[in-house]
C-alpha cells in the first residue's frame, strides 16, 4: 500500500467521528443534508467494494454497513 492509500483509509475512518461531532454542533437543516450525503457516499463506496470481499465475515460487515447507511438516510429524511 502506498502512503496515499493509507491517507485515504485514514480519511474514511475519521469521517464517522467528525459526523458525530457535527451532529452536536451544526443546525438541524445542515446536519440533515450532511448525514444524507455522507451516508449515500458511504453506501456507494461499500456497494462498489462488495464484490471484492470474499469471506463471509467481510460480506456480513459490509451488509450491516449498507443497512445502517440506509437507516441513516431514512432517519435524516424524516427529521
Amino acid at each position: 500500500m502506498t502512503q496515499n492509500r493509507w491517507l485515504g483509509v485514514a480519511i474514511l475512518m475519521v469521517i464517522p467521528i467528525v459526523m458525530v461531532f457535527l451532529s452536536l454542533t451544526l443546525s438541524y437543516s445542515v446536519i440533515r443534508w450532511a448525514n444524507i450525503i455522507v451516508a449515500i457516499v458511504f453506501f456507494g463506496f461499500n456497494l462498489i467494494g462488495f464484490p471484492s470481499y470474499h469471506s463471509s465475515y467481510d460480506r456480513f460487515l459490509i451488509i450491516v454497513g449498507l443497512a445502517f447507511n440506509l437507516l441513516t438516510v431514512w432517519y435524516a429524511w424524516q427529521w
